[in-house]
Order: C-alpha cells, then sequence, then structure tokens
C-alpha cells in the first residue's frame, strides 16, 4: 500500500512539474507573439515608408489647401471611364482613379484613409478635411494593403495627418485596368495589372 501511495505521489510530483512547464512554454509563447506582432507592425510601417521613398514626389507650398473630398464616378478620359476619390484645392484637383467595368473575373476597388500617429487608419469619411494645407503629395505602385494582387497609391502629406488614396485590382493575370493620377502640373495614366 505504501508503495502505491509513493507512487501516486512521484506521478503527481511529475504532474505539476508538467504543469510549471507548460506555463512556462504558454507564457514564452505568448511572449514570443506578441514580440513577432511588434515586429510586424514595426516593419510594416519601415515598409511603408521604404515604398514611399520610391515614389513620384512634388512638393506644394502652404497655398494649396484643401476645400472638399469626394467619391468621382464616370469620370471620362480618352475613351475610358474611371471611378476613385478626389481632393478639390484651391488649384488643381488630386486624383487617382481606376478604371471601372470588368471583363471578366476581375476584381477593383478603393481605399482612401488619414493616417493615425500610431499608424492605424480612419476613414476619410469620418473626417472633415477641409482647410488643411498639402505640404507634399507621392505617388507610386505599392501600399501597406498588400492583400491585394496590384495596388497604386497616392500619399498626400498634410499640415494635419498624412491622407492616403489607394486602387486596387485581383486577377488572374489577364485583364489590367487603367488607372489615373492627377495632381497639380502632373497627369499620368499608368496600367495596372
Amino acid at each position: 500500500m505504501d508503495y502505491i501511495k509513493n507512487l501516486i505521489g512521484q506521478k503527481q510530483s511529475e504532474l505539476d512539474d508538467l504543469k510549471i512547464v507548460q506555463q512556462r512554454l504558454y507564457d514564452e509563447e505568448r511572449k514570443n507573439a506578441h514580440e513577432i506582432r511588434e515586429k510586424e507592425k514595426m516593419d510594416k510601417e519601415q515598409l511603408r515608408l521604404d515604398e514611399i521613398k520610391q515614389y513620384k514626389s512634388m512638393n506644394y507650398s502652404n497655398e494649396q489647401v484643401i476645400s472638399s473630398y469626394r467619391y468621382i464616378s464616370n469620370f471620362k478620359y480618352g475613351d475610358s471611364t474611371f471611378e476613385g476619390p478626389e481632393i478639390a484645392t484651391n488649384d488643381v484637383p488630386i486624383r487617382l482613379l481606376i478604371q471601372s467595368g470588368t471583363y471578366c473575373c476581375e476584381d477593383y476597388g478603393t481605399e482612401q484613409f488619414i493616417i493615425n500617429e500610431d499608424g492605424s487608419n480612419i476613414s476619410i469619411d469620418d473626417v472633415d478635411i477641409s482647410g488643411w494645407k498639402i505640404i507634399n503629395v507621392k505617388w507610386g505602385f505599392s501600399s501597406p494593403i498588400k492583400k491585394h494582387s496590384d495596388v497604386a497609391s497616392i500619399l498626400i502629406e498634410t499640415d494635419h495627418k498624412p491622407i492616403q488614396f489607394d486602387v486596387w485590382l485581383d486577377h488572374n493575370g489577364c485583364y489590367p485596368h487603367y488607372i489615373y493620377v492627377q495632381w497639380r502640373n502632373q497627369m499620368d495614366r499608368q496600367t495596372l495589372g
């Protein structure tokens, strides 16, 4: 009988030791997961900054003031129809538009948001941006929203917070869409996809 009690005590002790080891492993996994999330967050921000450096850029004087924001559709350029975000200024509007309509199974869309200091985004529809002064505009073919096949972005640096417009295209490689970019004296039509 003593043998069985000793064996049970020994097994209980081993079980307690396993629980301690299991808890330590769990705590270490949580710590590692947190560190990985923090590193991914920092990497994402660094990637955004690195990609923005590759954009075409034009500095603005503080004379360029935003008067309004709107989403436009049925914008004609050449023989194509475009849609997307537009910021009206006291000069030429800033636009990043994508060709409307689909040919097959591709999907396209736009995202427009304001970037907070902590890197989080707010929908541009939730903020009154009229009166903000434009400092710089950058545009290029990459963005932090890597969930889509192809992305083009405009980053508008202001005296308040950065504003970003993204147009994206998900496709099987067969059906590109034109994009139309306009700001100040710059106007460009490129292919996305």
